[in-house]
């Protein structure tokens, strides 16, 4: 019996200490891991600070070149959500072997507490995300605002109010965008085609350029970007039709409350 009980404790014993040594070796094996990503975000952004006080323009092939594809496929994301400006392309997929950046400065002190939090290991869980999929997700979305920023800043920015009417470039529809792309922002431009844009000389109003420039950056201006142009108009021609038919009511109305009341009597 006392032979029983000291093999099933060895062999409890046996097992308890091979799981927890396989789990202490699981958990370096990943820490490892996370350890060798690390390093390569953090040689992602001592490439970018040695361009500091410069656009991160300016860097973009340094980038691509001192990092394999491997390596910028494992940083990519946690990288770009730390505020690095990756251009996501607006009307083309993402190609990993060909990272663009925006023209902001690059400041020193900002890429240093990008780094700081990196090397804590804080943005761990971001790494190895799936990078087509993060930046291409939005293509139609960044592509519509794309064609609007295009539309406020080559034609809008050039249009007048005058007797009422409010008048674009000459021919600005062939000039600026495809059949397609017009479709895609005419609710958008319904909508900003607008009096209330204007001063009372035809000019736009001081800043609404700009403002409106940021109303579709953060996405204010995503719903009429997504709505068909011809379910817009159905709603339009209801409301129209809804309109007329309350004035018609409200007429008849009145008519018949203002007609004279003839009240018989009997001899």
């Amino acid at each position: 019996m006392i032979s029983v009980i000291v093999t099933l404790l060895t062999t409890a014993i046996g097992a308890f200490i091979g799981t927890m040594y396989g789990s202490k070796k699981l958990y370096e094996f990943q820490q490892s891991g996370k350890i060798a990503t690390r390093k390569t975000a953090l040689k992602a952004v001592e490439i970018l600070k040695k361009y500091s006080g410069q656009p991160y323009n300016k860097a973009g092939s340094d980038f691509n070149t001192s990092l394999s594809i491997s390596e910028k496929r494992a940083v990519l994301v946690a990288l770009h959500k730390l505020g690095i400006p990756i251009i996501v392309p607006s009307t083309i997929a993402f190609q990993i072997s060909d990272i663009q950046f925006s023209d902001a400065l690059i400041v020193k002190e900002e890429l240093e507490s990008i780094a700081a939090q990196l090397d804590n290991g804080n943005c761990d869980y971001l790494f190895y995300e799936d990078v087509e999929n993060h930046f291409s997700s939005n293509l139609r979305l960044n592509t519509l605002r794309e064609l609007a920023k295009r539309y406020v800043n080559s034609v809008m920015k050039f249009s007048r109010y005058d007797n009422g009417n409010i008048s674009d470039p000459k021919n600005w529809e062939t000039m600026y965008f495809t059949p397609g792309e017009i479709q895609a922002i005419m609710v958008f431009y319904k909508r900003v085609h607008d009096q209330m844009y204007y001063e009372d000389n035809g000019n736009l109003r001081a800043g609404i350029i700009e403002k409106l420039l940021t109303e579709i950056e953060i996405g204010l201006w995503d719903s009429y970007l997504f709505w068909d142009y011809a379910a817009h108009q159905n709603m339009l021609n209801q409301n129209i039709l809804a309109t007329l038919m309350s004035k018609m009511l409200s007429s008849d109305s009145k008519n018949n409350s203002d007609s004279p009341v003839h009240i018989q009597t009997k001899d």
